[in-house]
């Protein structure tokens, strides 16, 4: 089991290693911010990224970002205006209507394995909220079956959480019991 799990760390230490490697820049295609507030979308000059600004503070020049399902801290410095996808238009700032900037990935899919429940259920929480902002109506989280602490943990917050519908234990190919897949309120 040990030797899997070791397995399994390194698979995803490549792949996370794979998706932080930094693309090839030109400073001059993306102009500097000269203002940084939460909820911004940026890009992390050093990653090559784009991310959303959870908080900035001027005062020590870093604000706290979150790119995908990861949250990093990053020098002001670092951050530029976002890369646009290739056909993606150009988002026209609102009048007063609120609006709020949500990353343009659909994620629909939660992989918990290997985490402490404290830190799981952070992620599962701003998961759950990203999904149903993003229109989702079914999400599927994937905690494997361990002990099962994990996967109580998960069904227990979800039970209590006001944006889920209901939810069930993934079908055969869906993972079975180390899934659970959610149904979102619309």
């Amino acid at each position: 089991m040990n030797c899997w799990r070791s397995t399994r760390l390194r698979q995803n230490e490549q792949e996370i290693t794979q998706q932080l490697k930094p693309a090839d820049i030109q400073d001059e295609e993306l102009p500097p911010l000269r203002e940084v507030k939460t909820g911004d979308s940026v890009m992390i000059k050093s990653l090559g990224h784009n991310a959303i600004v959870i908080q900035a503070d001027t005062g020590s020049g870093k604000a706290r970002v979150r790119a995908g399902s990861m949250e990093l801290e990053v020098p002001l410095s670092d951050l530029l205006a976002p890369r646009k996808k290739a056909g993606e238009k150009p988002q026209r700032p609102g009048g007063t209507a609120w609006k709020l900037q949500t990353t343009g990935s659909e994620e629909r899919e939660l992989k918990l394995i290997g985490l402490r429940v404290d830190e799981a259920l952070d992620l599962l929480e701003t998961f759950i909220n990203n999904a149903s902002l993003g229109g989702l109506h079914e999400v599927r989280i994937i905690h494997g079956m361990g002990t099962g602490r994990l996967r109580n943990a998960v069904r227990e917050h979800l039970a209590r959480h006001p944006l889920v519908d209901e939810f069930r234990p993934g079908n055969e190919h869906e993972g079975r019991d180390g899934a659970t897949v959610v149904m979102l309120k619309t």
